[in-house]
């Protein structure tokens, strides 16, 4: 127990030679597991908000870089791709400007939802900074990322968000790039470099679409 909570249970057996300390002795025994697992559950929770968007409930970017470092050096390890998806909202001002902040939060959040709803629980979703989000695909070509990346462009374009129609094209968009690791880069700084280039080709495409690196080269 752990104040007046019950945190597990402890299973004995049979004891053979008695000493009459045995009730004593197992009574302090749960109290110290009881403090131990929930200083354990405790730190974990910390672990988890440090990592987290609390908006969006996403990864942070703190936690995206260093959880793809350590996804590379795996990569590097069974000779394996790794692709980023990068993209960010449409004319997100406009939304925000029209509607109100809170809105704008809550498209967010909705947004968010739907991206971890129609993603594999072994890839990496984060909130990159503002309307802008990222997501890693292990084991993952090119051509697989690309197959993604436009399922997730055509439900948020379908997407019955709130306010959809007063956006300037009638409905909520992105602009995404993709870039894979090694093809694109050494490194995965490299990585999320070719694919933020790649996004901001598609802004200058004319929005509502996701660019493979691929297409051009960075000058």
């Amino acid at each position: 127990m752990f104040r007046n909570k019950l945190i597990g249970v402890i299973g004995l057996g049979n004891i053979k030679d008695t000493t009459g300390d045995e009730k004593r002795m197992i009574a302090m025994v749960a109290d110290l597991a009881g403090v131990s697992l929930q200083n354990c559950a405790t730190l974990s929770s910390a672990q988890e908000e440090a990592n987290t968007d609390s908006l969006t409930g996403l990864y942070n970017r703190k936690y995206f870089t260093e959880r793809s470092l350590d996804e590379v050096q795996k990569a590097i390890s069974y000779n394996s791709p790794i692709s980023v998806f990068m993209f960010d909202l449409d004319n997100f001002k406009v939304y925000n400007d029209t509607n109100g902040h809170t809105e704008g939060d809550y498209l967010l959040r909705e947004l968010s939802r739907l991206l971890k709803e129609n993603t594999r629980g072994r890839d990496v979703i984060a909130r990159y900074g503002g309307e802008e989000f990222i997501v890693m695909l292990t084991n993952t070509d090119k051509k697989g990322a690309s197959i993604y990346a436009e399922k997730i462009r055509g439900l948020i374009e379908s997407a019955q968000f709130r306010h959809r129609e007063k956006q300037p094209l009638g409905f909520v968009s992105i602009s995404g790039g993709i870039a894979t690791f090694p093809a694109d880069g050494a490194t995965i700084e490299a990585i999320i470099k070719a694919a933020d280039s790649a996004l901001y080709k598609s802004k200058e495409s004319g929005r509502n679409k996701v660019m493979k690196f691929e297409h051009f080269k960075l000058t």
